[in-house]
């Protein structure tokens, strides 16, 4: 399993829309090869790739994506992140910095 934080952003101004952080499979990593296949013959995911095409899809399912820009980083250490942040849910600004999460 991989963890990702994505930070969403209005395209138009750039003001934060707030953050997610999404866990992925390696099974929906491997649906996202197939979907990429599924749309595309000969496309193909670069090395890698699946897995951050997998937590965008993730974002959708969970209704977490606001749409926008989005930057995304994989979390390869756990313990940056605080024991009681969501997961699979939108995080707004003013959230995070009530909470003290940034």
């Amino acid at each position: 399993m991989k963890t990702y934080w994505m930070s969403f952003a209005e395209a138009k101004t750039g003001a934060n829309l707030g953050v997610c952080v999404v866990e992925v499979t390696a099974e929906q990593a491997a649906e996202a090869v197939a979907l990429v296949k599924r749309i595309n013959p000969e496309g193909k995911c670069e090395h890698g790739a699946e897995w951050t095409v997998a937590a965008v899809g993730q974002s959708l399912r969970m209704k977490c994506n606001p749409g926008g820009g989005m930057q995304m980083t994989e979390v390869l250490d756990l313990s940056v992140l605080p024991v009681d942040l969501p997961r699979n849910t939108l995080i707004l600004p003013e959230e995070l910095q009530r909470n003290g999460w940034i």
